[in-house]
């Protein structure tokens, strides 16, 4: 079972990850890199200003800290590598995403000034907030998540005035458009930062869902890119490239089966008695948070519960493109505040299906993006026809060998 406890379905094993990546790291030397000399005189005087300021706690520390849930740790080498830097004018600053990847969650971000150098405003997309509200916010976040009313449940308020903020129509239609759909099949690519390893990782997979509570997570192997990193680690070096490892979560009747592709073998879990209570509620065991049902591993594509995504999270309206529309939720109630800092989640426009996500962890510390080409997105429970995977030639080990009476007929259609 340890081998299935991430918060996040498949995540390399970090020390494991970071040999790997001591290993092949001599394959991603920086080439064409900003450096911090190349910058405006004023970007890279603010941006210098910024690192300093960032450790302090102070209201210019706290300013600073305000900006990383879109720009990350706050080192000029980080912020010089991730993104492209101009100053149109002395008190305004703009930062490009270089990587498409990220770019397509949030094209840029604009930030300005007050007539003394600091902080005021910052702009993604059509969401625009001062800065002394998001450092309200970060505040009002942290304390509540620090003193939770009970042991599953944390409450916050985002909005600077304490009333609770409207949900955007968008989030309206795109919850409302889902609920009918019952099975969805879906290829994916999926790419993971992580900052403890200070790795980018490279997967491809298959999503199916079979409402309520029934599917399959499989992931392979992706080739890696051939241009180095955009994130940095703590020693200022691109972060590492390396590709996911194979493993499938396949979610049937009162069964969690994780198989392993590569040794031919999968385990049993029994899952617990009613996946509806742990999603909703939240668990004392943080595993089967995301572990209960396909739509939990991979949350915020389908089988959405309308009154959690309308209650549980701050959304806005980040960015909207001819047929895109990118939302940006903040946890702010119920189990995800434990799990998550932030989701973005674009959705096309006419389908208002979920084509892309980015969830970063709770501790701002590992993201993981998804997008999606679906195959099948129904009302019809059977059109997905038989996608249950031919296991009878993987051999069950344990735990499964100590659940009494479970075999390959048991996960079978």
């Amino acid at each position: 079972a340890a081998r299935i406890t991430s918060g996040m379905p498949f995540v390399m094993d970090r020390r494991f990850a970071l040999c790997l990546g001591l290993l092949i790291s001599l394959w991603n030397e920086a080439s064409a890199v900003v450096q911090a000399s190349d910058l405006p005189p004023r970007v890279a005087e603010i941006l210098s200003q910024w690192e300093a300021d960032q450790p302090l706690q102070t209201r210019a520390g706290f300013a600073v800290r305000s900006l990383q849930p879109e720009l990350g740790t706050m080192r000029v080498a980080q912020l010089t590598r991730r993104f492209q830097w101009t100053a149109p004018a002395p008190n305004r600053l703009v930062a490009v995403p270089i990587d498409p990847t990220e770019r397509q969650f949030l094209p840029q971000i604009e930030i300005e000034l007050d007539a003394e150098g600091q902080l005021e405003l910052v702009r993604c997309g059509g969401a625009e907030r001062s800065i002394i509200d998001r450092v309200r916010a970060e505040v009002a976040l942290v304390s509540a998540r620090q003193n939770p009313t009970d042991n599953s449940i944390v409450q916050a308020s985002f909005a600077s005035d304490g009333r609770a903020a409207s949900v955007p129509q968008w989030v309206e239609r795109w919850v409302t458009a889902a609920k009918p759909i019952v099975a969805v099949r879906a290829q994916f690519k999926r790419t993971d930062y992580d900052d403890a390893t200070a790795t980018e990782q490279h997967s491809a997979g298959l999503f199916i869902y079979s409402a309520p509570y029934d599917g399959l997570y499989k992931v392979t192997p992706a080739a890696i890119p051939s241009t180095p990193s955009t994130r940095t680690g703590a020693n200022g070096e691109p972060f590492v490239h390396v590709s996911g490892s194979p493993r499938s979560l396949l979610w049937r009747g009162p069964n969690l089966v994780n198989i392993d592709q590569a040794a031919k073998s999968y385990e049993v879990l029994t899952r617990p008695a009613s996946p509806r209570e742990i999603l909703g509620a939240g668990s004392f065991d943080m595993v089967w948070q995301t572990l209960a049902a396909p739509q939990a591993s991979v949350p915020l594509v389908t089988g959405l519960d309308p009154q959690m995504i309308r209650k549980n999270y701050q959304w806005e309206v980040r960015h909207e493109t001819a047929d895109r529309v990118t939302l940006q939720g903040t946890p702010v109630a119920g189990p995800d505040t434990l799990l998550y800092s932030s989701a973005e989640v674009i959705i096309e426009r006419d389908t208002l299906r979920t084509v892309a996500t980015r969830i970063v962890d709770a501790a701002r510390s590992r993201e993981v993006v998804h997008q999606f080409e679906y195959e099948v997105a129904s009302v019809d429970s059977q059109s997905l026809g038989r996608w249950v995977p031919d296991l009878s030639r993987y051999q069950v080990v344990a735990p499964a060998a100590l659940i009494e009476g479970v075999g390959p007929e048991d996960i079978q259609e």
